[in-house]
């Protein structure tokens, strides 16, 4: 934009927005002479450069004119840095792009703005430039952590039965736990699952975002619990898992518990679900083997085969092929404990599931919500939560709305799973002890079905 002398403008801020414009395109840079409600003077900042630029409001305003303009006698600032490029235009500029992506980083800040508007800015402006837009979207974030007690009260209010609650270490924060009702009233309905992940925040104030998540009967991720706490540790862990038990109400807890075992989470586990089984999530050990061992991938494939094999025999046959591969690798499993991680050593259930990636799939669509201020942050899971709760509410009454509904229908997945085992049965000879136990000959082994006791020494 050229400006002349006697050009008006709706306000005083309406000039300095096109003026910083015009400038940072021209790359050109002012200072402020004198700057007020009714006033506004600006000069080039070259020494030497005889530009300069004076605006008044006409009468009480709030329209204001140039009164005073001289011509740039300088050839502009040098290179493509530029002082004008504030962190508040920073702010100004990217905050939809922020909001919508609040993982936006600094170093994306600098490369976006010298590719698109030519300017070369450092990176602590980008920083700050990304900490002010923040600010104007979510709010302060230590005014957040003020706000937290009346939040949490709207929470047990406007969702009975839901258990929010925080402590603090004298005036200052130091965890929160939630979970919502129908979050709680509904996991009596899935798998006597659950899987423990920890996830670090990205925000001003940093900290770890603790959660269980469960599976429901189609085989769907159900997130259960959360807890903000300061670093994760078994003191934190015990507590969340404290929280959680106490929050489920469950006259048994003989579940089985899946996590990276790492940080105390198998302490805590054993010390607040004595009677449940807690498995190791394989994915975490076969990382450990790739890096510490070996990738060979033939000796991969035969670890995760051996955490599959439901027979003892089929696991030594495994492990011992394995072992020719790689003798340390197989022995750092052992010292694991097969217990922990092979379905045949298992002394539970593992429902399908060698790995909490359950967990970690709720952890992944958190990664920007865990850069926001904490507020945001509870708001942002909630209205997931809501989501998608709704979408399968919705998904369950079209189900049932069909003519000759079929229940089968709303487990479709499973029941999928159901029918290719009883398609691949049809040849099985049963022969029965009583009206509830029977043995299964498959013509390659024989097993044991207790319909009372839901088992079988399968354990599939």
């Amino acid at each position: 934009m050229n400006f002349k002398l006697g050009d008006d403008f709706a306000t005083i801020d309406d000039l300095k927005e096109k003026l910083r414009a015009a400038c940072l395109e021209k790359h050109v840079e002012f200072y402020v002479v004198k700057s007020s409600r009714s006033k506004y003077t600006v000069r080039c900042r070259n020494a030497g450069c005889g530009w300069r630029m004076h605006a008044s409001i006409l009468g009480t305003g709030p329209t204001c004119r140039i009164r005073a303009l001289a011509e740039h006698t300088c050839e502009g600032a040098p290179g493509l840095g530029n002082k004008n490029a504030s962190a508040q235009w920073i702010a100004q500029k990217l905050q939809e792009k922020i909001k919508q992506h609040p993982n936006y980083r600094p170093v994306d800040i600098i490369r976006d703005l010298q590719r698109e508007e030519g300017i070369q800015i450092p990176y602590a402006r980008a920083w700050r430039g990304k900490e002010a837009a923040m600010i104007s979207i979510h709010g302060d974030e230590l005014k957040g952590y003020c706000m937290l007690p009346g939040y949490l009260s709207a929470i047990r209010n406007t969702n009975p039965g839901s258990v929010a609650f925080m402590e603090c270490r004298g005036v200052t924060f130091y965890r929160l736990f939630m979970a919502y009702s129908a979050c709680l009233r509904g996991f009596k309905y899935c798998r006597p699952f659950v899987a423990f992940d920890a996830t670090q925040l990205t925000g001003k104030f940093q900290g770890c975002l603790l959660s269980a998540t469960g599976v429901d009967a189609r085989d769907q991720l159900y997130p259960i619990a959360l807890a903000v706490v300061d670093v994760e540790n078994e003191e934190n862990w015990m507590w969340f898992m404290t929280a959680l038990r106490q929050s489920l109400q469950l006259e048994t807890c003989i579940l089985t518990l899946i996590s990276n075992r790492e940080k105390g989470l198998v302490e805590a586990g054993s010390a607040v679900f004595p009677e449940s089984k807690h498995a190791c999530c394989m994915r975490h050990l076969v990382e450990t083997l790739k890096k510490e061992y070996t990738s060979n991938g033939e000796f991969i494939k035969l670890i995760w085969s051996a955490a599959h094999q439901v027979s003892m025999e089929k696991f030594e046959e495994t492990i011992n092929a394995a072992r020719v591969l790689c003798p340390d690798g197989v022995q750092y499993m052992l010292d694991v404990d097969p217990v922990h991680w092979a379905t045949a050593h298992f002394p539970g259930r593992r429902w399908g599931h060698l790995t909490s990636t359950v967990a970690e799939s709720v952890n992944s669509w958190l990664q920007e919500a865990r850069s926001m201020p904490i507020i945001a942050m509870l708001e942002s899971i909630r209205k997931q939560l809501a989501e998608w709760f709704f979408q399968r509410r919705q998904e369950a009454e079209t189900a049932v709305q069909v003519p000759q509904f079929d229940p089968s229908t709303l487990i479709q997945p499973i029941d999928e799973k159901i029918r290719e085992a009883m398609a691949s049965s049809q040849h099985y000879l049963v022969r029965p002890s009583d009206l509830t136990v029977f043995e299964i000959d498959t013509g390659k082994q024989t097993r044991i079905v207790n319909l009372d006791g839901w088992d079988c020494t399968c354990k599939e």
